[in-house]
């Protein structure tokens, strides 16, 4: 799990490094105490721990602030971010945490390529992290990870002038949710006289939407190993590359808790295809040339699932995506006519072969990229261009597919 999120995190990191701008209104805190009101370049989850970019208006050139550079900046009724030193792999630094609730006990949130980290600011100005480590726990033969929960000690030193919250503590877990809910519980019961201050955003909605989607795609088998005795007809086989439509519907839903402009897509379509191709292959004791001519006709229910990275402005905005597809093979027409000839040119025999050896499945990875507009003021057409590698179909076979296909948008 953990190396998915650093694969995810990577991947992020360069879409965020190469995305659209996306300005809003916001201002900063310099390390003077000066308020200067600005647009702020909302940049998602990373970046925003590490740069401040905005500019004065529309039209004019960038400025980049680190966290060296002024103490705190604001997107207007939404999140807000202060300079704190923190202690990483690579000693003590500085970042913008995002500041998630002001009150007796300030809470912070931080994330990097290890996940998300919180901490807690006491009554005395100092930093802990709240930490949930996994320790290995061997019994017998069987290992398992446990966590260890260091934060519910920390949670329990910091809320100790009330025993109702610390009766709560067990009950926490690590999510912003959850620590605003706690922290401005004991804000309220310490200080009731005086309101706290949460400045997270409140979360988007979750969106979604349904629609239909076409396609056409080009598809080769191409082996890519050794092949067992009883698959010989299947060295140097040539099946070519054949185009064949799809058609189907999509169903898309936001995951707004990780970004704002990730999305989740499922796509279910029917195709049929139809692959050929002739082998030849010497038996080497009587010199006995195997022709086969095999053909294939598969019909198909295709599933896609993949994670949407939509950029957030312009008429025409890019998308790129990854995930795995699973198609499932509800009728295929197999046969494979065999011819074998003497070495000096005679027939030998012929027979015709009905017995697939090929699986009802194949599965494998998808990537690709494509663009999205909005008509209508609120419904969506997307065109996206995708290769899929499947390795599933047949032993020392692999397929690669090219598409090309366009959604629109009927529902939500």
């Amino acid at each position: 799990m953990k190396y998915l999120f650093i694969v995810t995190f990577i991947i992020f990191s360069i879409l965020e490094s190469k995305a659209q701008s996306d300005f809003r209104e916001g201002y900063i805190i310099n390390n003077n105490n000066d308020t200067i009101n600005l647009l702020i370049d909302y940049n998602g989850l990373v970046s925003s721990h590490k740069k401040c970019i905005c500019k004065t208006n529309s039209y004019d050139k960038t400025q980049i602030y680190t966290p060296e550079d002024i103490k705190a900046y604001k997107f207007i009724d939404s999140k807000y971010y202060e300079s704190k030193p923190i202690v990483t792999n690579k000693g003590r630094e500085k970042f913008f945490l995002e500041y998630l609730i002001d009150g007796i006990v300030d809470i912070y949130y931080y994330r990097d390529i290890n996940g998300g980290h919180y901490f807690v600011d006491d009554e005395s100005g100092n930093l802990h992290e709240l930490k949930n480590e996994e320790k290995e726990i061997i019994k017998g033969d069987i290992k398992y990870q446990k966590q260890k929960k260091e934060y519910i000690g920390v949670l329990a030193y910091t809320f100790r002038e009330s025993p109702a919250i610390l009766k709560k503590i067990g009950t926490v877990n690590l999510s912003h949710k959850s620590l605003i809910n706690i922290a401005n519980e004991y804000h309220n019961e310490i200080c009731s006289d005086e309101e706290c201050i949460i400045y997270q955003k409140k979360s988007p909605k979750i969106k979604s939407s349904f629609g239909f989607t076409i396609g056409l795609s080009g598809q080769s088998i191409i082996p890519t190993g050794e092949f067992s005795d009883e698959l010989y007809f299947m060295k140097n086989s040539q099946f070519g590359f054949e185009i064949s439509p799809s058609i189907g519907f999509y169903y898309k839903v936001n995951i707004p808790f990780v970004n704002e402009n990730l999305y989740f897509q499922y796509e279910g379509t029917y195709s049929r295809i139809s692959l050929k191709t002739t082998t030849s292959y010497i038996e080497p004791v009587y010199e006995m040339n195997y022709i086969d001519d095999i053909a294939l006709t598969q019909n198909s229910f295709n599933n896609l699932g993949i994670l949407k990275y939509e950029f957030p402005k312009g008429k025409f905005r890019p998308t790129f995506q990854i995930g795995g597809f699973i198609n499932y093979f509800f009728k295929s027409d197999y046969s494979r006519n065999l011819e074998v000839i003497y070495s000096w040119g005679d027939t030998y025999f012929t027979e015709q072969i009905h017995d697939n050896p090929f699986s009802k499945f194949d599965y494998g990875i998808n990537i690709g990229a494509g663009l999205k507009s909005i008509y209508l003021k609120d419904k969506e057409l997307f065109l996206d261009f995708r290769y899929k590698r499947g390795f599933g179909l047949l032993q020392s076979i692999q397929t690669n597919t090219f598409s090309i296909n366009i959604g629109t948008q009927i529902g939500k």
